[in-house]
């Protein structure tokens, strides 16, 4: 996550099709302008987000997960 003035924004990109992305800060509430995102094969996705946190409690906490992740864990 990165600070962007109103809020932090988070780049996702992804090699192959990603299912059903989603995005959490275990710990740390956090409202994200979308959330369990299909990214395409080399299309950048940006998602806007508002957390109390601190940025390096967001970047500790920031977690990956999709419909795959319960086969195999997002590199």
């Amino acid at each position: 996550p990165a600070p962007d003035g109103k809020g932090y924004r988070i780049h996702l990109q992804s090699k192959t099709l990603a299912r059903a992305v989603e995005i959490t800060t275990p710990g740390f509430d956090a409202i994200y302008s979308t959330n369990f995102i299909d990214l395409l094969p080399n299309q950048p996705v940006e998602v806007q987000f508002n957390s109390t946190a601190s940025l390096a409690q967001l970047r500790s906490a920031l977690k990956l997960t999709s419909v795959a992740s319960a086969v195999r864990p997002i590199h």
